[in-house]
This record gives structure tokens, C-alpha cells and sequence, in this order.
């Protein structure tokens, strides 16, 4: 074997857990340059040591699926959960490891959801790759709203929507800033996407308040309860159509006019990686699609029988459990980012993952309730709406200084831990 070759298998195996946290990750949730940011993660090596492979080397999509399942451990012992998953649910397992089975099964799941989905807009434009990633980089969220929604558990919508911004805002980006903060005296970053999508996390936030506050008026002037809740499912319908429309165009300004405010660097892709081929791809997409369906509606049907066996309320499950699915693979991606001083690319991750949570997932399931006849509405509790707002001021204040320190990440975190345990103990009548 050529010293170049050795070279190359070094490379390989000092590079598997970040390519393996990727694939978990499955994508980073950033519309468009997708390819771009993995390739920072990889190009430092690949400039050292030349080609990762040889290219005329060619391998299956059996083969490069299971090469990809060994590549992860971590990936490889969950997808056990799966059947167990729904085997428990057709045996009436106790409520709670129902829930857990299926908890862990989404996790691989999502990762091979993110990874048919990157593999499927490698065969098309850059822009086409953009929407594509917009419109699956969150299907195991919105596919676990649409079977809450069925199950008509508003309050988990809610509190799940609510959770995944937060948890990201504060608890992933406090933990990147810790991590990072123990390694440099002060971390200096780039803030022009991360303040683009504070500043549009504030716009939804204040849409998601406003109906919050016109519900508590209209009740306290009188109204009948089912008339003042009506009014407010009408008006919050039509603003998830206002905020849906500023998605598209956030997405227009972040794919054509403003590229540059999210690719911060060029790289060039030498070598690209194996890819699964269109069609087996496409049918990974939707065999994997189906499988997170059923483990979404098992995972949303036992948190009743959860919230009572465990005395919690669902507001609790919600907001730090179901919100952390698809949140668990880009904790484990930011740290391994932060670790080799990426941290931009940290900072798109965790505020870009909110940013679509909140101008995407949110009008998504008000407008999946309407098509259902199921009355969801913006109409959030008051606590939700009081941490969401100081979240995203906290976390704006912080970015706009371009600087932060292992401190800033500690408060950030400590202000996470402090909101997960007000909704443990909020009594669950509220």
C-alpha cells in the first residue's frame, strides 16, 4: 500500500466520528450550503493528505449503507429500538417504555431521513438542494406534530414547537459556548446569519405572543370561552400564512441574494463522497418516512398513559423530551464543530435549527390543524411565550457582539435548566 493511501485511511478514521455525527445529525438544518459546511468540516484534512479514496472505486447502495450504519455505533445499536418500538406498542407495553422504544428509534431514524435527503440533492441545483433540505430538514418534527394533531394533544404541538427553539437557543448553543469557551480565552465568530435569524425569531415571536395576549383580552371582556377561542384559531391561521410567507422569502434571501451571509468561505469539493444512487435514495426517503410515521404516532399515543404513570404534565414532556429528538444529533454535532474551532458553522447550526422551527414547523402545524379541522392556534401559554422572548433577546444580545466566552455559554444553559424545571413542577391543571 502507497504512503498516500495509508495517509488517506488515517485520515478516514481520525474523520468517522464527524462524518458519523453528521449522518445522525443527518443535515444542519440550514437551507442550502449544505454541502458547503460539511466540506469545512472535512477540507483541512482532505488539503493535508490528498484523496480520502480512490475514484474510480465504486461501491453499491446495499454496500454503502451498511458502510454508513457501521460508521456510526451509536446509530447502528438504536435502529434496534425500531422494532421494539412497535412491538411494544402492539403488546400494550407499559406507556413508558412505549415511549422511550420509540424515542431512541426516531433519532436513527431522522439520520437516515437527513442523509437520502443530502444524497438526493446532490443530483440537483444548489437552489433545488436549498428547498429540498427546507422542506425535510425537520419531517421528524412535523411528522410527530401531524400525529399529535390526529391524537388532538394541542398542548404537545405546543409545548414540542415551543421546546425544539429553546432547547436549541439555549441549552445547544449555551453548551457550544462552554465547550469551546474552556478551549480559547474568548470566541470570535461571524454574526450576520446568526443575527438574521434572531431577528426573525423575534418577528415570530411577537406573532406567536400577540394571539397569546388577544386570547386573554377577549376573555376577560367577556366573551364566551368558545367564541374568544374561535376568534383566536381564525387569526392564527392567517398569521401562520404571514410567517409562512416570510419563510419563502428568508429562503430567497438566504439561496440567492444573500449567500454570502451563510457561506462565509469557499472550499472546494476535490473528492465527493459516495453517494446512494437517485432512485435508492428516493426510496430510503420514503420507506424511512413511513417507519418515523408509525414510531411518531406510537411515540405521541403513550405520552397520556406517560404523563399519568410518571405524574408530569405533558407542557414538561413536550417542551424538554419530545423536543429533543431531532435536537440530540446536532447537540452531538455542534461539540464536535466547536472542538475544532468552528464556530460559525456551531452558530448556523443551533440558531438556524430554531430559525426554521419557528418560521417553518409552527405555521406548518397551525396550517395542518385547519386542513384536519383541528383547532390549533398560536394561542400559547403565557410561561411559554414569557421564555420564548427572553430566550431569543438573551441570545440576540449575546450575537450581536460577535464575541463570547464559556461564561455566556453558562447562563445560557443554566437559563434552560431553570425553564425545564418550572414546567416539571407546574402543576398540571395549568
Amino acid at each position: 500500500m502507497s504512503e498516500a493511501k495509508v495517509k488517506s485511511a488515517q485520515a478516514a478514521k481520525r474523520w468517522a466520528k464527524i462524518r458519523a455525527a453528521v449522518r445522525v445529525a443527518g443535515h444542519f438544518r440550514i437551507a442550502g450550503g449544505h454541502k458547503l459546511k460539511k466540506e469545512r468540516l472535512l477540507g483541512s484534512e482532505r488539503s493535508n493528505t490528498g484523496e480520502l479514496s480512490d475514484p474510480d472505486e465504486r461501491i453499491g447502495d446495499l454496500q454503502l449503507l451498511m458502510e454508513r450504519i457501521k460508521e456510526s455505533p451509536i446509530q447502528s445499536a438504536l435502529l434496534v429500538t425500531v422494532p421494539l418500538g412497535v412491538a411494544a406498542a402492539k403488546l400494550h407495553w407499559a406507556p413508558v417504555i412505549v415511549f422511550w422504544f420509540n424515542f431512541c428509534a426516531l433519532i436513527p431514524l431522522s439520520g437516515f431521513l437527513g442523509q437520502a435527503t443530502e444524497d438526493i440533492s446532490s443530483y440537483t441545483s444548489e437552489i433545488i438542494a436549498g428547498l429540498l433540505n427546507a422542506t425535510f430538514g425537520n419531517v421528524v418534527e412535523m411528522l410527530v406534530v401531524v400525529m399529535a394533531l390526529v391524537h388532538g394533544e394541542i398542548i404537545v404541538v405546543q409545548s414540542t414547537l415551543l421546546g425544539s427553539i429553546l432547547s436549541n437557543l439555549l441549552f445547544v448553543l449555551g453548551s457550544c459556548f462552554i465547550y469551546g469557551g474552556l478551549r480559547q480565552r474568548e470566541l470570535k465568530f461571524s454574526s450576520k446569519a446568526a443575527s438574521t435569524c434572531t431577528s426573525l425569531l423575534l418577528l415570530a415571536s411577537v406573532a406567536l405572543v400577540l394571539p397569546t395576549a388577544m386570547d386573554k383580552v377577549v376573555r376577560n371582556a367577556g366573551h364566551p370561552e368558545a367564541e374568544a377561542h374561535q376568534l383566536i384559531v381564525q387569526i392564527s391561521r392567517y398569521t401562520s400564512i404571514v410567517i409562512f410567507v416570510i419563510y419563502l422569502q428568508f429562503l430567497y434571501f438566504q439561496l440567492v441574494t444573500h449567500k454570502d451571509y451563510f457561506d462565509t468561505e469557499s472550499v472546494e469539493d476535490d473528492e465527493p463522497e459516495p453517494k446512494w444512487s437517485m432512485s435508492f435514495s428516493i426510496m430510503m426517503l420514503a420507506l424511512t418516512s413511513l417507519v418515523t410515521a408509525f414510531s411518531a404516532d406510537y411515540l405521541v399515543d403513550s405520552i397520556q398513559g406517560y404523563a399519568e404513570d410518571m405524574d408530569v404534565s405533558k407542557a414538561f414532556i413536550g417542551l424538554i423530551l419530545v423536543a429533543s429528538v431531532g435536537n440530540i444529533p446536532e447537540f452531538y454535532v455542534t461539540m464536535m464543530v466547536a472542538r475544532n474551532d468552528k464556530l460559525d458553522l456551531a452558530l448556523s447550526i443551533a440558531v438556524g435549527s430554531s430559525c426554521q422551527m419557528a418560521l417553518m414547523v409552527t405555521p406548518f402545524s397551525v396550517l395542518a390543524g385547519w386542513a384536519m379541522d383541528v383547532n390549533m392556534s398560536l394561542d400559547f401559554h403565557l410561561l411559554q411565550m414569557i421564555c420564548l422572548v427572553l430566550a431569543v433577546l438573551t441570545v440576540s444580545s449575546v450575537i450581536q457582539g460577535g464575541s463570547a466566552t464559556w461564561l455566556h455559554g453558562s447562563l445560557l444553559v443554566g437559563s434552560y435548566l431553570i425553564i425545564a424545571m418550572l414546567f416539571f413542577f407546574l402543576p398540571k391543571r395549568l
